[in-house]
């Protein structure tokens, strides 16, 4: 929007368009802001995600494994990383490249990993969708404990490897509306994302998620944790399932298309 060339063409497909479907309610405010439409035209309605199975995820697992090169006796994703039991696991789901910014913890967690008491390990898995980003960030975790890098997996042993997890991480510096945390909100699984806006239209600092600004930010998000785990992932599956249900989105398209 801050080229004058891509703004009219967008606002020229806004001309041509019946609706305008926005994700969230500040989606919307904004798009009242930079485009000359009817405001009748924009509808809000929040996409879905399908409630992931937790059995099939856990199978899905069993099956990853049983065709990797590991030993019989790892049963866990936590084990085929190489993380030890006592130790916590938080992943971080991304597509490899700077808006998604997974450099921004490597040092936390690296400085973290040295506790004596307590050791954390972040864990980024996805596609490496650019490659100069991707070896920046391979020479940010060379020799470094703490962090690793796994490529993308299979949808199913994602969840199985989050159900593991502490926590679902987000570091992006820009969000449209994650899948990826709403699925984490299914299976109960803590969200710890970054304050930017995208994350802050559907999530609530304490309620559903906890939010950081900095890496210290994050590492106090992390002790709070232990205190809010239960609270934080209840209200999240409350609301997802109230809001992002596929039926609700379903009826929402169906209501405009055939009003």
């Amino acid at each position: 929007v801050q080229q004058a060339d891509k703004l009219q063409i967008m606002q020229n497909v806004c001309d041509r368009a019946t609706f305008l479907v926005c994700f969230t309610d500040a989606i919307r405010d904004r798009a009242k802001q930079y485009f000359k439409s009817p405001e009748n035209k924009l509808k809000v309605i929040s996409p879905s995600v399908v409630p992931p199975n937790e059995e099939k995820a856990k199978k899905a697992l069993r099956q990853f494994l049983a065709h990797q090169e590991v030993p019989e006796t790892t049963k866990t994703f936590k084990a085929y990383m190489g993380i030890p039991s006592e130790d916590k696991m938080f992943i971080l789901p991304c597509g490899i490249r700077a808006v998604k910014d997974p450099m921004f913890l490597v040092d936390s967690f690296v400085q973290q990993f040295q506790c004596a008491t307590e050791r954390w390990h972040l864990v980024i898995i996805g596609p490496v969708l650019d490659k100069e980003y991707f070896d920046r960030l391979k020479e940010g975790m060379n020799g470094k404990r703490g962090v690793c890098y796994h490529p993308n997996l299979p949808q199913d042993v994602l969840f199985a490897a989050l159900m593991e997890s502490e926590a679902i991480v987000n570091s992006s510096v820009s969000e449209g509306l994650s899948n990826a945390l709403l699925e984490a909100m299914y299976l109960q699984v803590p969200i710890i994302a970054r304050n930017i806006e995208g994350n802050r239209n559907f999530l609530t600092h304490q309620q559903t998620a906890l939010l950081y600004d900095t890496a210290e930010d994050f590492c106090e998000c992390v002790v709070l944790l232990r205190e809010c785990k239960k609270r934080l992932t209840a209200n999240a599956l409350a609301y997802v399932t109230k809001n992002h249900s596929p039926e609700l989105e379903q009826s929402k398209y169906r209501a405009i298309c055939y009003p």
